[in-house]
């Protein structure tokens, strides 16, 4: 018998052979596709981004598309009615690896208006929160998004992307995950992403269906305008759209950055559940989560909310946990500036619950964090910055938070308000500059050290390794050990609240001379335009 088997050894290797010469083998291993063009291309042009995903998709097994070092790939020339959907470059079916090395996509979108004036990625001629396209003008060149994975409304769960080190520049979006897909991208940088599409709609720049997973690490997001129309807020609800946003799907956020971006929001999620872990968003609006076809959790992790510029006319200038939705803001700082805050839309919610809001028995939970709002005496003194816009216990904080008291909401409603009464609500938290009356954060990143004398400052005990307070990734269950500036996480066994450790502050961190002058300048020329009402 075991000869017998020893002999169909070598027929079942010359079949196997056999196998791999005509390609059947070749199934789980896939194929390696170079892109070299400094163009998009199409399909018949080798080398282009066109032609290999073209090829990716018809070709079984998880294929790797790899792109030549640091090359620019122009998408401007790109015919429109060649595109699958309004301006997408892409479809990805099959599973695929991107191996980015540091290329980027680059875009050039233009329009003109009936004015005669050109817009172009970095000169914004319409307002941030309404479509720029209006009737009369004229699109030279649109902005095109970079692919979809998978089919919307589709079960696309055996298809996954992973993207490295690829960058975007001047396109209306990146990437958009569709239900039951799986999307990584690691590194890159996406800038000037502009929606002259002449759509009604804007996009996020990162978006993903239900049931898909979108992971995200190293990435910085800068200068986003989708042109989205909804940012007012309704009588017991503000509207978000999202510089990154999903529905009934999982982020996870880590290593990254959202910067000067007006996507009515930076993170807008619906449903599922959201990490945002050591990230810094700054003057992008705020997050919002809310329970939809499944309970929506948004976990908010040694990271800095950065409020103080951007969205100024919106009401995202929060985090907002709404209809059922869950926010936890562990470990973290929300520094909100009232300055770069205007009342627009006259309704109840308006201004209320900025930085934090509770609404429609969404619940808001606070550990380890620190919430400062500024100059809200001076501008909307009558305003509440911590609401429960609606009956119940809906905002808590534990004992090792910073709720800064204000003008509206001494000490003891702060404390009332978040049920507790050992929270930190007094005391110097940060160094902050001041022009005549008008308080100021100073920009990232000095403004996110805690004052080195401060409250914040080893008020977190046991916070080590193995503490009842060590600090743990929720995304892989791992501990934190480095402040979101990679400073170590602990000190003697002790840990600072908010997002960042203390350090004596160094002349680097002091922000003064030009810069100060400039910022003296813009807040007393706001402070007229408030006051004379014509800021709106």
């Amino acid at each position: 018998m075991i000869t017998s088997r020893m002999a169909l050894i070598p027929l079942v290797t010359a079949i196997l052979g056999g196998m791999e010469l005509l390609g059947v083998c070749r199934i789980a291993a896939g194929d390696t596709f170079h892109v070299n063009q400094g163009e998009w291309g199409n399909t018949a042009l080798v080398g282009s981004m066109a032609w290999a995903f073209d090829r990716a998709n018809t070709t079984a097994g998880e294929d790797t598309i790899d792109v030549k070092d640091g090359l620019e790939i122009l998408v401007d020339f790109v015919d429109p009615t060649s595109t699958f959907d309004r301006g997408w470059l892409a479809r990805i079916t099959e599973s695929v690896v991107i191996e980015g090395n540091g290329a980027k996509l680059v875009g050039n979108p233009e329009y003109v208006t009936t004015g005669g004036v050109v817009a172009t990625k970095t000169n914004i001629v319409s307002s941030p929160y309404r479509p720029p396209i209006q009737g009369g003008d004229a699109i030279v060149i649109p902005a095109f998004s970079f692919a979809q994975i998978g089919t919307d409304g589709d079960d696309n769960s055996l298809i996954s992307v992973t993207i490295s080190d690829l960058s975007a520049d001047g396109l209306a979006s990146f990437i958009q995950a569709n239900d039951g897909s799986t999307l990584t991208v690691t590194k890159g940088s996406f800038v000037n992403m502009v929606n002259y599409t002449g759509s009604e709609v804007g996009r996020g720049v990162f978006a993903a269906r239900p049931e898909a997973t979108l992971n995200l690490s190293g990435i910085s997001i800068t200068n986003d305008f989708p042109f989205n129309p909804v940012v007012d807020a309704a009588d017991d609800f503000a509207d978000f759209f999202g510089t990154i946003q999903g529905e009934d799907s999982q982020l996870n956020l880590q290593n990254s950055s959202i910067s000067d971006s007006y996507g009515a929001g930076a993170i807008n999620w619906l449903g599922g559940n959201a990490n945002i872990v050591s990230s810094v968003i700054s003057n992008s609006g705020g997050l919002s989560i809310i329970d939809n076809e499944s309970h929506g959790v948004l976990n908010f992790v040694n990271s800095i909310l950065y409020l103080a510029g951007g969205e100024d006319l919106s009401q995202t200038n929060r985090i907002q946990a709404a209809a059922g939705g869950e926010a936890n803001v562990i470990a973290s700082s929300i520094l909100y500036d009232s300055l770069y805050t205007s009342n627009t839309s006259g309704v109840a919610y308006d201004l209320n619950g900025m930085p934090l809001t509770a609404t429609l028995d969404g619940l808001l939970n606070i550990k380890s964090s620190s919430v400062v709002p500024l100059n809200t005496d001076l501008f909307f003194p009558t305003k509440d910055s911590y609401s429960e816009f609606s009956d119940g216990n809906l905002v808590a904080a534990d004992n090792y938070s910073y709720i800064a008291a204000t003008g509206a909401q001494d000490a003891d409603a702060v404390k009332a308000l978040f049920d507790n009464s050992n929270i930190l609500t007094e005391g110097l938290a940060y160094n902050l500059d001041e022009f005549d009356g008008i308080q100021a954060f100073r920009p990232l990143r000095g403004g996110a050290y805690p004052a080195f004398d401060g409250v914040l400052v080893g008020a977190v005990p046991d916070a080590g390794s193995g503490g009842r307070n060590e600090l743990i990734n929720p995304i892989d269950g791992q501990p934190i050990l480095f402040d979101v500036f990679g400073n170590p996480r602990t000190r003697g066994g002790t840990r600072d609240i908010g997002a960042v450790q203390a350090v004596p502050e160094p002349s680097s961190l002091a922000i003064f001379g030009l810069l100060g002058v400039v910022v003296v300048g813009f807040c007393l020329v706001r402070q007229r335009k408030l006051n004379s009402g014509q800021v709106h």
